[in-house]
């Protein structure tokens, strides 16, 4: 796509190496092998200091993992050097409530993260191509606010200005919405568009984990809780281990993210 990229660069974030970076386009790549990234080799803060030593430098790093749909990386890759191919305004876009299945379907396909439910879904299409998905819910992780912006997803040909402020304007104003959170993954980006669209960046979470084992397949921690542990793994359960040293019995390792950025909207 471009020739402006070097590899091995040891001198940006020194002493620490970056795999690939453009100077041109102030971008860096990370590509991590899961096993050599995972905390049995690298400390939990480790992804996220490379990160935020970027961000100081006026970089914005990518941090693959090699369990990412690299098909999936590859558009956000164009899409931070803008080479999409199709470029459209948000003006030139019809509105729609888009169905939780087609919703799904469509993240599925075009969003890092992949599908989730969602009780309400905003699309705008070009003639009848969806080209961009808002998705709510109640707030999952803190009562204080109404609702969360669950995925916002873009297709992976488009780039659709002023997308992402057509989609939230409409959703407050139909259901009066008062106070609204979203996350964005710092592997990924910083989530700088919420700016746009009249949120505030409250705080940056610490790095979170996900469990693996050989296939390479990253489960969230959600799913393996301590308490749920003694039904999925008895031969492995004692109770005066910790959650981390049971799925380690069981043949888990573990890798860290980055974090999250924290964006809160409410309504004045």
């Amino acid at each position: 796509l471009d020739d402006s990229f070097i590899q091995n660069d040891r001198k940006l974030i020194k002493p620490f190496e970056l795999d690939i970076v453009s100077h041109k386009h102030k971008l860096a790549i990370e590509f991590c092998g899961v096993y050599w990234h995972s905390s049995s080799h690298k400390d939990k803060m480790y992804h996220f200091k490379k990160f935020d030593m970027c961000r100081k430098n006026g970089y914005n790093l990518i941090t693959i993992f090699e369990s990412d749909d690299l098909s999936k990386i590859k558009s956000l890759i164009r899409t931070k050097l803008g080479l999409n191919k199709h470029r459209v305004y948000a003006r030139n876009t019809r509105l729609e409530k888009i169905s939780n299945k087609e919703a799904k379907e469509f993240q599925e396909k075009h969003h890092l993260s992949g599908g989730i439910n969602s009780k309400i879904n905003y699309g705008l299409k070009i003639n009848d191509e969806v080209v961009m998905i808002a998705s709510f819910s109640r707030s999952r992780f803190s009562k204080e606010f109404c609702y969360e912006c669950t995925r916002m997803t873009s297709h992976s040909d488009y780039s659709v200005i002023g997308g992402a402020s057509k989609l939230f304007k409409n959703f407050f104003k139909d259901y009066d919405v008062k106070k609204c959170i979203t996350y964005s993954d710092l592997r990924f980006g910083e989530g700088l568009t919420y700016l746009k669209c009249g949120f505030k960046k409250t705080h940056e979470t610490k790095p979170n984990y996900w469990y693996f084992k050989n296939d390479l397949i990253l489960e969230s921690r959600l799913k393996y809780q301590k308490h749920k542990l003694k039904s999925l793994f008895p031969k492995d359960y004692d109770d005066r281990l910790t959650e981390h040293e049971i799925m380690s019995n069981a043949g888990y390792n573990r890798i860290f993210d980055c974090g999250n950025s924290v964006y809160v909207f409410e309504k004045v």
